[in-house]
């Protein structure tokens, strides 16, 4: 019965394969060493919204270099450095989550 099993998840694992040589046509780049960290390069912030636990505010993050597939949601303390990209948001987007209130 195992030997059955396995033959059966063959074909999947050799589709699983193709996918992902078919993907390493699209090259990522690497990330920039700072301090001895990985840092990657926002291009664009596409949305924010209050998430998970606590309902914290999120940003939805298209990565520089990345294809959208790729854009990920990421906290206001992992984006010190777009906080201009976070601005041009905002001045685009002003009744989006988390938008300053203007008195």
């Amino acid at each position: 019965m195992q030997l059955a099993l396995l033959s059966c998840w063959a074909p999947v694992k050799s589709l699983a394969v193709s996918c992902v040589l078919a993907d390493a046509n699209y090259t990522r780049p690497p990330p920039d060493l700072i301090a001895g960290e990985a840092k990657y390069e926002v291009e664009q912030i596409l949305d924010a919204c209050r998430r998970g636990r606590g309902c914290k505010l999120q940003y939805y993050i298209k990565w520089k270099g990345f294809p959208m597939s790729d854009s990920t949601w990421e906290p206001p303390e992992h984006l010190n450095n777009a906080q201009d990209l976070i601005t041009d948001f905002y001045r685009l987007h002003p009744m989006a989550e988390g938008a300053p209130k203007e008195i």
